[in-house]
């Protein structure tokens, strides 16, 4: 199972344009590097985070072999409270001490990043719900395509019809 939601996820994104590809790209890679903190309550609280959004995420990948913008509900749930829980550490002593650059520079650091990268992603996220919720149900797929499916044709789903997003 684990192997076709890989291949399933893999095939889908390279159907989006580069800039996304890219996106997603930096985006996975700052959210493991929570696994670098788990010292730390921050790091463990994004790990804990990122576990909700890879099963979420991998049911919904599972449910509908194909990505669609309800995918971003999984970021919204885990990653807003997040958002609050990090700037209240970077900016008040709400939750501990106010964490400093002085004190902690590489976790001060890794904070700032994290936290500008999910609240962009956040960003986007309630867009790609909203239209999710006002119906935009399109799928990405990645399998059984062949050049007919990548010129315009589509295939419909239970959750609605299979889009190029490249050309949506």
């Amino acid at each position: 199972m684990y192997k076709r939601l890989s291949r399933d996820f893999i095939l889908a994104l390279r159907r989006m344009p580069l800039w996304v590809q890219v996106w997603v790209v930096v985006l996975g890679l700052v959210a493991l590097s929570c696994l670098a903190f788990l010292d730390t309550t921050e790091g463990r609280w994004a790990a804990v985070a990122l576990l909700v959004i890879l099963v979420g995420n991998g049911l919904l990948l599972w449910r509908d072999r194909g990505l669609s913008r309800l995918m971003g509900l999984p970021h919204l749930l885990a990653w807003m409270p997040l958002m609050i829980y990090l700037s209240a550490r970077l900016l008040t002593d709400g939750r501990g001490p106010k964490m400093t650059y002085a004190e902690q520079p590489t976790l001060y650091v890794w904070t700032l990043t994290y936290l500008a990268t999910i609240t962009l992603s956040v960003m986007f996220d309630v867009a790609d719900v909203a239209r999710y919720m006002l119906g935009d149900k399109n799928l990405i797929r990645g399998h059984h395509l062949d050049d007919a499916d990548l010129d315009g044709k589509s295939e419909t789903t239970e959750a609605g019809p299979v889009v190029d997003e490249a050309s949506a």
